[in-house]
């Protein structure tokens, strides 16, 4: 029987991938980087931001990855009002919930993003343990987030399901 669950946050909480989609393009656009839309779904594959910037951008200075990071939130936030849960998340949750099962998020986005949309979305409440790709040095596909996720619950991963 499982204890917890770990989900993704990008996806199968909040469908956000239109929203990021469109701020990549517009900062990419702001710094004269044109990109196709194909191109782009780069940015849905889970990757941390460090890793779309330079796949985007070529080798860059920490202080440039910084200053180009806050601007490509910049555009993110702009949009986040039109950043909904997935459908039928909330019931779910509460299901687990019920369940007494211990959830996490589990996210390669940044710490201030996911915690703001949480709040926002006032999903926070259901989650005892979030991780974000500020607190791992692999990104996905690398199971580091959601191996701390899984950690901060005190569950050993072979009895966490991931989501």
């Amino acid at each position: 029987m499982f204890r917890g669950v770990v989900f993704d946050f990008d996806g199968v909480i909040v469908d956000s991938h239109p929203v990021h989609t469109r701020a990549w393009k517009k900062f990419l656009d702001s710094v004269g980087r044109t990109v196709s839309e194909e191109q782009l779904q780069f940015v849905l594959d889970g990757r941390k931001r460090d890793d779309i910037l330079r796949h985007f951008m070529g080798e860059l200075e920490a202080d440039q990855i910084v200053e180009f990071g806050r601007q490509k939130e910049q555009f993110f936030l702009k949009e986040a009002a039109l950043v909904r849960t997935i459908d039928g998340l909330l019931s779910f949750l509460e299901d687990l919930e019920y369940e007494q099962l211990a959830l996490a998020v589990a996210s390669s986005g940044g710490r201030s993003r996911v915690h703001f949309l949480l709040e926002r979305l006032d999903l926070k409440k259901f989650f005892q343990a979030v991780v974000t790709g500020d607190e791992v040095e692999q990104g996905k596909p690398h199971p580091a987030v959601f191996l701390k996720a899984a950690q901060q619950l005190g569950i050993d991963p072979p009895r966490v399901d991931c989501i």
